[in-house]
């Protein structure tokens, strides 16, 4: 029996006009700054939404009787394959006119949040083309929850089995309702992002500095507006940028149980716990090591150990320092992390 794909094409083409519409934010940042790139990012826009929206109309007779777990899977496949490729447009069109397997390849490390580039000369891209990047990684940090958030309901699905599909744990009983689970995410994730971004402004960082920064941390991306990352930012900004990295990586459904007033979770999660060792231990064997074998002063030591390691640990993978140069034995600490 053939597998109805109608119920995820609805979805998927309602995603790619949300798509679509977010591009106008990095479109109205290149106007503003007068930079011409903004045709190329409203030509994008306007080719993903309408894409998006000819795709939904075309599939909206296939929602009546929600999902099966098959089509389930199908949704998530074809999520992560339609999103990076139009999220690509951007890159294509405008700066930095990026080929298509260039620019799939940035996209899908952004929406992925793996953080690796193969754009060169980062400075000197239209801010509007930056920014685009940190909205993939920031929309890839909990992309699926999103999903789940605003369209399962339509689809007269609870959503469970999305989460399942993902690997997604709801720790029981927690919030039993997929549509609770992410809307408390959400709102868990934006207010984490606001408290990055007036950080990093309140520590000197220009608003678009802060907020594309924000963006990259907060889904633990790493993606920068600058060929030297984070080495742009030295001193107070990598102890913030650490704190930010490191909350980010913890399970986010531990941070629900906080507002609930259960903190208690959070502290006894043996994940949780093992993740903050583990890092300790990480920067207090490279800090020691540079102290007695290079005679590196000690604040310094720590300052760029802390935040090094933490983007690596996190997965996010900013970089402030080129930390090869460290010597062997922390290389070796960085790689095992």
């Amino acid at each position: 029996m053939a597998i109805d794909l109608r119920p995820a094409g609805y979805v998927i083409g309602l995603l790619l006009v949300v798509l679509g519409a977010v591009m106008l934010f990095p479109m109205a940042l290149d106007y503003a700054h007068g930079d011409r790139n903004w045709k190329a990012m409203l030509e994008a826009a306007v080719i993903t939404s309408v894409a998006g929206g000819v795709l939904s109309l075309a599939c909206a007779s296939g929602t009546g009787q929600g999902l099966t777990l098959q089509q389930t899977f199908i949704l998530t496949t074809g999520v992560w394959v339609a999103l990076p490729a139009f999220g690509a447009l951007p890159l294509m069109l405008g700066a930095p006119g990026l080929g298509f397997v260039d620019a799939m390849f940035e996209a899908v490390s952004g929406i992925t949040t793996t953080g690796t580039t193969v754009i060169v000369g980062l400075d000197a891209l239209p801010k509007g083309a930056n920014l685009w990047r940190g909205i993939l990684q920031w929309l890839g940090g909990l992309g699926i929850v999103i999903v789940a958030m605003l369209f399962l309901p339509v689809m007269r699905v609870g959503g469970m089995q999305f989460f399942r599909s993902e690997g997604f744990d709801p720790l029981g009983k927690i919030m039993p309702r997929a549509k609770d689970i992410s809307s408390a995410l959400i709102q868990i994730y934006v207010a984490l992002t606001l408290a990055c971004v007036m950080t990093y402004m309140a520590l000197g960082l220009n608003g678009f500095d802060a907020v594309m920064h924000a963006l990259a941390t907060v889904s633990t991306g790493g993606f920068s507006s600058y060929d030297k990352s984070f080495g742009m930012f030295l001193g107070a900004p990598e102890y913030a940028a650490a704190v930010f990295m490191i909350l980010a990586s913890l399970p986010f459904i531990r941070f629900v149980q906080v507002t609930q007033g259960q903190f208690a979770p959070i502290w006894y999660d043996p994940q949780v716990r093992a993740y903050l060792r583990w890092t300790a231990y990480a920067i207090a064997a490279v800090v020691i090591y540079e102290m007695i074998h290079e005679e590196a002063p000690f604040w310094p030591t720590l300052r760029e150990s802390t935040f090094n390691i933490v983007s690596t640990f996190s997965g996010t993978g900013f970089a402030s320092v080129d930390f090869t140069a460290w010597g062997p034995f922390p290389f070796v600490v960085l790689i095992v992390v």
